[in-house]
């Protein structure tokens, strides 16, 4: 569908010139890491605009090739019936997260994609609009590169964008365990962390005996969710399924299973409810 004939106004000029400059966003996303830390002090999550519950809804989709599934649909597939079901596809140009960090392992040009309307009000300087095809496509090129994908109905993104909250609007992101803002979210109390940045349903992680506890798994975990403990990989509660370990064990001695046959139909429904992207 190519680039959006819109004139750009002074505030996406604005947006335009801070996005390309990678020190000012790595600095950008020092702040807001810091305010994530502040989730620490008793009740902050509530009113914290990233971590409110009626704002922020966050769920990680395991791409990891083992996974063991009840069903056929695997979950990618949330994804990919998000992206059919909306009616605007928006993809940034770069990931800010990876550029403000100016990763070394993984691509700055796969950024994320909005879906909604709010999404055409991303700045045309540093994004496109593209067709239902091309928004699978990019999906399919950051799995490839062994990007995670993730769901998100997060306030952060309006903040970012300088966009208001109207509920028109989901994002995707490919997140990195070295620079992801997500990774901030382990600072949020357990209790508050279960109810906007769950676990698949049914989503089971087992560690096997063929485990010899190298730590291979530690460092791909930007929840720093896994300990070596006794020779043997523990996963704390913390951990939101991702599927990294996974995928970096030698030895395959991490294993995840998909229980709930249901799982992924109902977090389609949820993000559904959640924004109105049709």
């Amino acid at each position: 569908m190519g680039n959006r004939k819109k004139t750009m106004s002074l505030k996406h000029t604005f947006q335009v010139w801070l996005y390309n400059r990678r020190r000012l966003v790595g600095y950008a996303l020092d702040a807001l890491g810091l305010t994530m830390r502040a989730n620490r002090i008793p009740l902050f999550s509530i009113i914290h605009p990233f971590t409110k519950r009626s704002s922020n809804y966050i769920v990680n989709l395991p791409i990891n090739q083992g996974l063991d599934s009840v069903t056929h649909a695997l979950p990618p597939m949330v994804v990919s019936e998000l992206i059919r079901r909306a009616r605007y596809h928006v993809i940034l140009d770069a990931c800010l997260c990876r550029q403000g960090r100016d990763c070394e392992v993984h691509p700055h040009d796969i950024g994320c994609l909005f879906l909604g309307r709010s999404g055409l009000e991303v700045p045309p300087g540093y994004s496109r609009r593209v067709s239902e095809a091309e928004a699978l496509a990019h999906v399919d090129r950051a799995v490839q590169a062994g990007l995670v994908p993730m769901t998100v109905r997060a306030r952060v993104d309006n903040f970012a964008f300088l966009l208001p909250d109207r509920h028109t609007l989901l994002g995707v992101c490919f997140c990195c365990a070295c620079c992801c803002l997500i990774g901030n979210y382990r600072y949020v109390p357990q209790k508050h962390l279960e109810e906007i940045f769950p676990r698949l349903d049914g989503l089971e992680i087992k560690v096997s005996d063929g485990c010899i506890g190298c730590g291979a798994c530690v460092d791909t975990c930007y929840m720093r969710s896994i300990r070596v403990e006794g020779g043997r990989a523990i996963h704390a509660d913390t951990c939101r399924g991702c599927g990294r370990c996974a995928a970096a064990c030698p030895h395959g001695a991490v294993t995840i299973r998909l229980t709930d046959a249901q799982s992924l139909s109902k977090t389609v429904e949820r993000f559904l409810d959640l924004a109105k992207i049709d």
